[in-house]
């Protein structure tokens, strides 16, 4: 399980704060390999050497990465069914399996899928290609991790002892890291918090401010807004309307200052008076 704070919003809706909660994320993928008999007779697996690995589908949705590679089995003219057993059953929240095979070159096609968490036992008849969708080959867990936000269908967070950027899960895929899913932020600074505020997210480090544009994984990157102006707790932002206008509100070192998302303003000679925080 990770234990963090956050503080994100679906669709430009924020979430209320939550400290301490609790999820396990990620999709582990299965650790053991499955059985492949000898080929039997029938069939249409072209003829050649083959391997086989699983996968876990999590909620009918999400794909974990392939389990190791079954032995391998040749297939001659004729004797062209490949029999799998002990096919390896998932944990809390596996929906389904799929079966990918190889033509002995490294490359798997998924073949079929076994539509439950119980049965351990499959026989491939198909062509090659007669569903050719590629193998997962990068749906990690997320690293450790102490800030989160939600964002244009993916979950940003903040890696524990990481002080220059922070990474993201694949795009409807909460539970799924490619490791090529990272933005530098500000190089010399620690990420102390993640906001979003009208439907852009907010990177705060100890001492700076940006946020994070584009709107697909191959176009985000880190925009600076101030490189002198961070914030210290992340317990702190809030948003409040400043002549009907809302207002990204925080602590920082130096007291409080406000933004509307391309500006830092001083803020804590309005508000001295006002506040009373037990952080």
């Amino acid at each position: 399980p990770q234990v963090y704070n956050i503080a994100t919003s679906y669709g430009g809706v924020p979430y209320s704060f939550t400290t301490g909660m609790t999820r396990e994320m990620g999709t582990p993928a299965p650790v053991t390999a499955p059985t492949l008999g000898a080929y039997t007779s029938g069939g249409a697996v072209p003829t050649g050497s083959h391997t086989y690995k699983i996968t876990f589908v999590y909620y009918n949705a999400e794909e974990s990465n392939g389990s190791p590679a079954s032995g391998v089995q040749t297939a001659t003219a004729g004797v062209q069914t490949g029999p799998l057993t002990a096919i390896p059953i998932g944990g809390y929240g596996v929906t389904a399996r799929n079966i990918y095979r190889d033509n002995n070159d490294g490359v798997y096609l998924l073949v079929g899928t076994i539509d439950n968490n119980t049965g351990t036992t499959f026989t491939d008849t198909l062509l090659i290609g007669s569903t050719p969708m590629p193998l997962p080959l990068f749906n990690f867990p997320p690293p450790t991790f102490s800030k989160i936000a939600l964002w244009f269908d993916s979950i940003f967070i903040a890696p524990v002892g990481d002080t220059s950027g922070i990474v993201f899960s694949n795009t409807g895929e909460p539970d799924n890291f490619n490791p090529g899913n990272f933005i530098t932020c500000q190089s010399d600074d620690v990420v102390t918090a993640l906001y979003v505020y009208n439907g852009k997210l907010y990177v705060f480090g100890l001492h700076s401010f940006g946020s994070i544009e584009g709107t697909t994984p191959d176009t985000f990157y880190y925009r600076n807004i101030n490189n002198l102006i961070g914030c210290v707790d992340n317990r702190s932002i809030q948003v409040r309307s400043i002549v009907s206008t809302p207002t990204l509100w925080w602590l920082s070192s130096k007291g409080f200052y406000y933004s509307n998302g391309y500006t830092v303003e001083y803020g804590s000679d309005y508000i001295q008076d006002l506040v009373n925080l037990n952080l």
